[in-house]
């Protein structure tokens, strides 16, 4: 892991769609952010909007990697259950094996980054 780790857990219903700029502009979908600012210093939560760093973090950081599964309407794990991302960036985290494409039974998800902007796209259908 760098010097530098945000992340965070959150749901979202099939058929949606929603773009995420910033750490500080994560809301309605993201509203807490787990921080760590050195290697083996603790973890505290940030909370957007009006977290300082996280508006600093967002122009520092780059999103390394996102773990999802699918669930049926009662939260089911219905199977499809993806590591998306970048393995150069993933494993010194403690995870392997992501992928940038995966095809599933329910689902398909497509990663990818664009540095000139610092951008990254996850899709899924």
């Amino acid at each position: 892991m760098g010097s530098l780790a945000v992340w965070a857990s959150f749901e979202f219903p099939a058929n949606f769609q929603t773009e995420i700029k910033s750490y500080n502009e994560s809301l309605p979908i993201i509203d807490e952010w787990s921080v760590r600012t050195t290697p083996t210093g603790g973890i505290y939560q940030e909370y957007p909007p009006n977290s300082g760093l996280l508006a600093v973090m967002s122009f520092t950081t780059r999103w390394q990697f996102s773990w999802f599964l699918t669930k049926d309407n009662t939260g089911v794990h219905t199977g499809d259950q993806f590591l998306m991302g970048d393995d150069l960036f993933s494993s010194p985290c403690g995870t392997s094996n992501v992928n940038d494409y995966q095809l599933g039974n329910f689902s398909e998800a497509f990663w990818f980054y664009l540095p000139s902007t610092n951008e990254t796209y996850l899709i899924i259908q």
